[in-house]
């Protein structure tokens, strides 16, 4: 008889099933200063593995996977629109810790500033000895946040408008000729008052005589730098001369009409004056 024992052998195999992305793995898109115009507005943010050989999504292309927001899902506490974005499925079928890098693409969006900081996501994967891997996410700067801004127009000191007086066969003197600004629509009144305001020429470095004419221009403060918020609007208002009763002086009785238009042009500030 042999003295050995005789081994019965029986083999157990033990593994985890791989775990999925994790809720946690998910960003967050703001857009600020704008409506968010869906299909129009599209920004693409890149996932890039940080830790070799980290698994990917379906799709990645050169180590490096892509995606577009194209839409609002939302309204965030400030009323700013915004949506929540990730890149996919993500398979981990081996326990460790990787690393990941998220970025915005500088897009051509007029107007828009494109956040410029990267998020960090690090994905923990355990076993947890009943049969799966288990993966949790952590997630530092996830909200990307871009600002829409088409500029601002200082009206008095980029445009300007001043109003030109002459007289004719004698010297102006000073406060001599008085104008009325008379708003006729509301964008108006917040610049000028409800009554608008009284204007009058100032004989401190006047022009001077060019034979029997002097000369001078009274400008018309509006006082305000115009910004996005006033993208629409027609800023109306008549400009008139007070007459001027004196013996030998014969008034200009014309009367202007002046509309300043503000438009949002693809992300320039514009801004229009017509006088009629």
């Amino acid at each position: 008889a042999d003295d050995q024992p005789q081994s019965l052998d029986f083999v157990n195999n033990y593994s985890a099933t791989a775990a999925g992305t994790p809720n946690e793995f998910q960003f967050t898109k703001v857009l600020k200063g704008k409506d968010w115009v869906a299909d129009e507005d599209v920004f693409t943010f890149e996932l890039t593995p940080l830790t070799e050989g980290a698994p990917m999504p379906a799709g990645t292309e050169d180590g490096v996977c892509a995606t577009a927001v194209s839409k609002a899902a939302g309204q965030a506490a400030s009323g700013n629109d915004t949506a929540t974005f990730g890149f996919g499925d993500i398979t981990f079928a081996k326990a460790g810790e990787y690393e990941y890098r998220v970025t915005e693409v500088a897009g051509d969006n007029p107007g828009i500033a494109y956040h410029k900081d990267a998020a960090t996501v690090v994905v923990t994967v355990t076993d947890n000895h009943n049969g799966g891997l288990v993966a949790s996410a952590d997630v530092k700067g996830g909200t990307f946040t871009n600002t829409y801004t088409s500029g601002q127009v200082a009206y008095d000191t980029q445009v300007g408008l001043q109003i030109q007086v002459d007289l004719i066969g004698r010297a102006m003197t000073d406060g001599q000729f008085e104008f009325t600004v008379t708003p006729d629509n509301d964008d108006a009144k917040a610049l000028f008052g409800d009554n608008g305001t009284t204007l009058e020429n100032d004989a401190v470095g006047l022009a001077g005589e060019a034979g029997n004419v002097s000369t001078d221009f009274v400008t018309i403060p509006l006082n305000h730098t115009f910004t996005k918020d006033d993208a629409g609007k027609t800023f109306e208002f008549t400009v008139d001369q007070v007459a001027f009763e004196a013996e030998g002086y014969t008034d200009d009785d014309a009367t202007y009409k002046v509309a300043i238009k503000v438009a949002d042009e693809d992300g320039t500030l514009t801004v229009t004056t017509e006088v009629n």
